[in-house]
């Protein structure tokens, strides 16, 4: 499992952290939808430079079909 400081390290902190400021839900959960949703993708992608966008896209449907935080 990685540690918090690998993590902050990742190529896509950005975007997570653009995500966590647009929804208000917890940067872990964000990361975690991110991370799930980017793998889930990247299998069977067969053009990578939309992959991201592609990401952002189904993490912010994905978080908007939950709860707002309180």
């Amino acid at each position: 499992m990685s540690t918090e400081l690998e993590r902050e390290s990742s190529p896509h902190e950005r975007e997570i952290h653009a995500l966590t400021s647009m929804t208000g839900f917890p940067l872990s959960e964000v990361r975690s939808v991110f991370e799930r949703e980017f793998a889930r993708l990247s299998s069977s992608a067969t053009v990578d430079a939309f992959l991201t966008v592609r990401t952002i896209s189904n993490v912010l449907t994905i978080l908007r079909g939950r709860c707002l935080p309180q």
